[in-house]
C-alpha cells in the first residue's frame, strides 16, 4: 500500500514538473522576451538611418560607409542582427 502511494505521489510530481516546463518553455528558450525595452535606433556618427517596410513590419537599417584604410577597393558588407527582439 505504501509503495503504491509513493508511486502515485512520484508520478504526480513528475507530471506537475512536465506541465510547468511545458508552460514556461518559451521563456526558458528565449529568456530575453521578459526584458522589454523601447525599440530605438542607436546613434552612429557618420551613418545614415533608413526604415524599410516589410510584410512582417519595419526594419531599421544603418548605412555606414567604409572608411579609407590601408587597402583600396570595395569593402565587404557587415550585417549585424540583434536577434530575439
Amino acid at each position: 500500500m505504501r509503495s503504491r502511494l509513493a508511486l502515485i505521489r512520484g508520478s504526480t510530481g513528475q507530471l506537475a514538473l512536465l506541465c510547468l516546463l511545458y508552460l514556461t518553455q518559451r521563456t526558458l528558450i528565449y529568456p530575453g522576451t521578459l526584458n522589454r525595452v523601447a525599440a530605438s535606433v542607436p546613434k552612429v556618427e557618420g551613418g545614415d538611418v533608413f526604415r524599410i517596410a516589410t510584410g512582417a513590419g519595419t526594419v531599421d537599417v544603418i548605412f555606414l560607409p567604409a572608411t579609407d584604410g590601408a587597402e583600396a577597393g570595395p569593402k565587404p558588407p557587415v550585417i549585424y542582427a540583434r536577434g530575439n527582439g
